[in-house]
């Protein structure tokens, strides 16, 4: 298979057949046991796309899955949750040990309902792989809890009142996945601080050497790259222990840096707004007064 070729799969039936499993009862949602799993007709190039959620909770599977630049190997109990139209690559190596569930569910099954909205204010979904949710025993059997629940009602015969239940245990699985993860940015404190602590050291030297005058105002997407996470976990990230937004996190920085220039250097004011990345000063002045509640200026006479 060419290893270029990325196959868009338009339902969660296709997905099935991938698989090896038989047609899902539900053409747009399915909760697939892995030990169900065979994965006849897949080889190690199979890059696709899917048009729809999916939420993965393994245990014990040896799975090799690439999503975006990263690779991840399920060996313990884990969450890893992927929005619709993502680029996956699965190397799927099976294994006695392997448990777990597949939930899959299409837009147009929330279509109509809060959760749609809701939905996108979840950060988790545009997570990269390797930022995925470890579990303790005791979040793996509240989840495996839900799971069932889902399963249940996925497995009894459909009514007017199916949707409404399934979307409600939905609702209750992400705001358990929402907390926990909340939980693992407090419980993994080291590796998060030596995350903050490279994002501060590559921030700060955004503002060095004439970097910034090269190259424009620092964006969230350049630092999450650098820092190889996506950008909506460093969001959450900073939220959890800053307070605050990525964005004003780097508006935060710039704004020390400019005090800092302004206080201590006989630079103009143009010339500071050009080494910060501005483009314009008077763009570097709305900004500083936006924050600070007082002109450039105004703050420089300060110190004379």
């Amino acid at each position: 298979m060419n290893p270029n070729v990325v196959t868009n799969i338009k339902s969660i039936g296709e997905l099935h057949g991938y698989l090896g499993l038989s047609s899902p009862k539900h053409p747009l949602i399915s909760l697939v046991n892995v030990e169900d799993v065979v994965f006849p007709n897949i080889d190690h190039d199979f890059r696709y796309t899917q048009a729809f959620y999916f939420i993965s909770m393994k245990k014990g599977v040896n799975d090799k899955i690439q999503y975006g630049q990263n690779h991840y190997d399920f060996d313990d109990g884990i969450v890893a949750l992927i929005r619709p139209n993502q680029v996956i690559k699965l190397n799927p190596v099976k294994s006695k040990s392997t448990s777990g569930w597949m939930l899959m569910f299409h837009p147009d099954f929330i279509a109509g309902y809060p959760l749609a909205e809701k939905i996108n204010q979840y950060g988790f979904f545009a997570y990269e792989i390797h930022e995925a949710l470890h579990l303790s025993d005791t979040e793996e059997r509240s989840l495996l809890g839900i799971m069932k629940n889902i399963q249940k009602e996925y497995d009894q015969a459909i009514d007017k009142y199916s949707q409404d239940v399934i979307l409600a245990h939905l609702e209750l699985l992400l705001s358990y996945i929402n907390r926990y993860y909340g939980r693992q940015f407090v419980t993994r404190k080291n590796a998060n601080t030596g995350l903050l602590s490279t994002f501060d050291r590559i921030l700060e030297g955004h503002f060095k050497d004439g970097y910034a005058l090269m190259n424009g105002l620092p964006s969230v997407g350049e630092f999450a790259k650098e820092l190889k996470v996506s950008k909506s976990y460093l969001n959450d990230l900073i939220k959890s222990t800053q307070g605050c937004t990525t964005q004003q996190y780097i508006q935060i920085a710039i704004v020390e840096n400019a005090k800092r220039k302004l206080s201590s250097t006989k630079m103009s004011v143009s010339e500071i707004a050009y080494s910060l990345g501005f483009q314009y000063s008077q763009s570097f002045n709305k900004f500083f007064k936006k924050h600070t509640g007082i002109t450039p200026l105004f703050y420089r006479s300060s110190f004379n």
